[in-house]
């Protein structure tokens, strides 16, 4: 399913009729064009409540549309994403985190029950839809800053969340995680450029997804919005099947060589390249093996996979560019520890909703840096530890929610 074009998209986020526009605003006024990169940071808090409230003006009528209301209806779909926002950016379950938000916020609110029945309506197709026109409407306001309009690295990887019930059909297994062997797996496709971190893409993993299927997604995704340098890739996709799609896809790519032919490897000098072939099953696909020592440990070898032509003298560049992977591996973390709500549903689009709006919630989080960097004057793509905490942002933004209700 594509995405919309970003002209016609601010026309389908303005005109759901169940949404009120309650926002933005530093000066109290509403201004449905506002520009974040327009806002003063020399009072932090000021200017992150009025960049949460730009995102729920933007957020609200984008994720409304999964939850439909009649005009009868006693709580509207505003009422019932109040109670989501709100547990995903407390961690807390949509059973628990509903009665918690009563108690501190609201006592006029959907019970958990109603929450519980209408995420159960929930539709995959919708929810992929409004993750691309989320992650379009971001895209969207960088490239009005003449950013990402250049070609970027970007990394995959999988993560897991744990489960531990004992319906398991939906579930993934692991080598250990957090006392289960099982969890949902996400695959997701994040910009490795400092301080442009965002995820272009997320999808959902069951035990019978294939690798070179999700590799071959996520790339045709990210390409809708980004022109791709590199993509690294982690060594859980070092197969042939993954390694052939990826130069079907005509793409440069980087990745740890799982040691299986150690008699080949151990044949190298590092630094040095040597052409290394695999096969499975009726199936061969050749690369470039790179050797090089890692400057930490120099007794240690570090192996590659790449079809990149590099030079013999810059060989030890792809230890530092290999170390840029560790973006999607920040983004999970941030994505798990500050928006991701809980649920001991089974069902997986219930529970694909959760990690979907945590990836739209970090991705705003990056945004507002981006905008905080840009506002003291400063490259976002410099900057090394955020301006705004993950943890800050998610109060303010809770907050802002709450009271703009």
């Amino acid at each position: 399913m594509q995405s919309l074009p970003p002209d016609r998209m601010e026309v389908v986020l303005m005109s759901n009729n169940n949404h009120s526009s309650t926002l933005l605003p530093v000066d109290g006024r509403i201004n449905k064009d506002f520009d974040p990169f327009t806002l003063e940071w020399t009072d932090r808090r000021k200017a992150t409540r009025a960049f949460s409230s730009a995102v729920k003006n933007k957020m609200y009528p984008l994720l409304g549309n999964l939850f439909p209301t009649a005009d009868y209806s006693k709580f509207k779909s505003d009422s019932l994403l109040d109670v989501l926002f709100h547990n995903a950016m407390t961690n807390d379950t949509s059973e628990n985190g509903t009665l918690c938000f009563g108690e501190q916020h609201r006592k006029n609110h959907p019970s958990p029950r109603t929450v519980r029945y209408r995420l159960e309506r929930l539709d995959m197709d919708a929810l992929s839809h409004v993750l691309q026109e989320g992650i379009c409407t971001t895209v969207s306001v960088l490239k009005k800053q003449r950013l990402l309009v250049h070609p970027v690295v970007v990394s995959i990887d999988i993560t897991h969340v744990p489960f531990y019930g004992k319906h398991k059909k939906f579930t993934c297994g692991t080598n250990g995680l957090k006392g289960t062997h099982y969890g949902y797996a996400y695959a997701s496709v994040v910009v490795s450029t400092g301080g442009i971190r965002l995820t272009l893409h997320t999808v959902y993993m069951n035990q019978f997804t294939k690798k070179r299927q999700i590799l071959k997604e996520l790339i045709q995704e990210a390409r809708k919005y980004v022109d791709i340098k590199t993509v690294l890739v982690d060594r859980g996709f070092f197969s042939v099947e993954c390694i052939k799609t990826l130069h079907e896809l005509g793409v440069k790519f980087l990745m740890p060589v799982v040691k299986y032919q150690k008699s080949f490897l151990q044949s190298l000098y590092p630094p040095c390249t040597a052409p290394m072939h695999m096969k499975s099953r009726n199936k061969e696909v050749c690369f470039t093996c790179i050797a090089v020592r890692d400057r930490d440990d120099p007794k240690t070898i570090l192996y590659y996979a790449t079809n990149m032509n590099i030079k013999e003298e810059c060989l030890e560049e792809v230890i530092y560019l290999y170390k840029k992977r560790w973006s999607v591996e920040n983004a999970f973390k941030s994505q798990k520890l500050s928006f991701l709500g809980k649920t001991y549903a089974v069902d997986y689009v219930m529970r694909f909703f959760f990690w979907m709006l945590a990836t739209l919630l970090y991705n705003m989080w990056v945004l507002c840096n981006m905008t905080a960097f840009t506002g003291c004057n400063l490259k976002p793509a410099l900057q090394i530890r955020p301006m705004i905490t993950a943890r800050f942002f998610g109060t303010v933004l809770r907050n802002t929610f709450v009271s703009d209700g």
